[in-house]
């Protein structure tokens, strides 16, 4: 196995495990997130029972469901697609579904048998316009009937951070930010917006408690370090300590004209290949000039931002810390209460 290949296959084990911790941690966040997704309406305090999601197939592989809750005996089955789209699913679901069946909801009595089926449901966390948004089954049986059943899909990237949040979706939520590959100067303004919703409605929700403090720690640290992926997979040159503070100030600093002048500059310096002088003289002195310019832009941001619950002394420890020189925090600060 090549080393992305590696890389991919940890990071697809991590975002199970978290999205597994996340909903094991919390019963009301857990139930409210079932209500969300299967349309339902079991109060906060309804018992969820985690049913084994081992079973094997007729030859005797062994098999592994995402998820098979139990609320109130009904009986769920939850697949979570980290990719955008997999042929095979519509097959897999049902093949989990008999398994689930066969395990936990099969009675046997005088020749007879009685199955019921989970409900299921598939969550894609990353998706694109080819991604289905229902799965299909045609079951046909001996006796000539036929039946055609529908299994309902969730595709994360279709939906805006507000309906996530007003959806009680934040457990899928914290996930969002894949849909940003890299940080450009078409997608930076979104992805400061989406960011911002995010974080804020994580505290939100936080504040009147639907979230426990515990899950928001693990959801802002989850998005803390999507965020951070995006930004290493920036294929640009910062000159100050944007890059690895990206993260810190992408909440109230408008990034767009400096992947603009990061592009102009990359345009120009493919013009002007050959002239080797002034071009090294040229990008000396754009990038001292951009340097200043985008400092003193983060300064001016931090002071005329609603930081009320930050101190004058705060700001300044903040913005020295991410490499602003202090005569330009002092300028930045003067302009500001101008």
């Amino acid at each position: 196995m090549e080393n992305n290949e590696r890389n991919d296959a940890a990071i697809r084990l991590s975002y199970d495990r978290i999205l597994k911790s996340t909903l094991a941690l919390n019963q009301k966040v857990a139930v409210s997130f079932f209500n969300a997704i299967f349309n339902e309406n079991y109060p906060p305090d309804t018992k969820i029972e985690w049913l084994d999601k081992e079973f094997t197939g007729g030859a005797g592989e062994a098999y592994i469901a995402d998820f098979y809750p139990r609320l109130n005996s009904n009986m769920y089955l939850i697949e979570i697609e980290q990719d955008s789209f997999d042929n095979d699913m519509a097959l897999r679901v049902f093949r989990y579904s008999s398994g689930g069946a066969m395990l936990h909801s099969t009675k046997t009595e005088k020749g007879s048998v009685d199955i019921t089926y989970p409900t299921p449901v598939v969550i894609y966390l990353k998706n694109t316009k080819n991604t289905p948004k229902e799965l299909k089954w045609y079951l046909h049986y001996h006796d000539g009937t036929s039946k055609e059943l529908t299994v309902p899909t969730i595709r994360l990237f279709d939906l805006s951070v507000k309906e996530i949040i007003d959806r009680k979706l934040l457990i899928i939520g914290q996930f969002y930010l894949r849909k940003y590959d890299k940080v450009t100067a078409r997608n930076i303004r979104s992805l400061s917006r989406d960011l911002k919703e995010l974080v804020d409605g994580i505290h939100e929700e936080t504040r009147i408690g639907e979230l426990p403090k515990e899950l928001q720690y693990m959801m802002i640290n989850t998005i803390d370090q999507i965020v951070k992926r995006i930004v290493a997979n920036t294929n640009k040159e910062m000159d100050i300590k944007m890059v690895t503070n990206i993260q810190d100030t992408l909440l109230f600093i408008d990034y767009q004209e400096l992947f603009l002048k990061h592009e102009a500059i990359g345009k120009a310096e493919g013009k002007a290949e050959g002239k080797a002088e002034g071009k090294a003289e040229g990008k000396a002195e754009g990038k001292a000039e951009g340097k200043a310019e985008n400092q003193m832009e983060i300064a001016l941001n931090a002071f005329k931002c609603d930081n009320s619950n930050l101190s004058y002394d705060e700001i300044v420890d903040f913005l020295c810390r991410i490499g602003i020189p202090e005569d330009i925090v002092i300028e930045a600060y003067n302009q500001s209460v101008q």
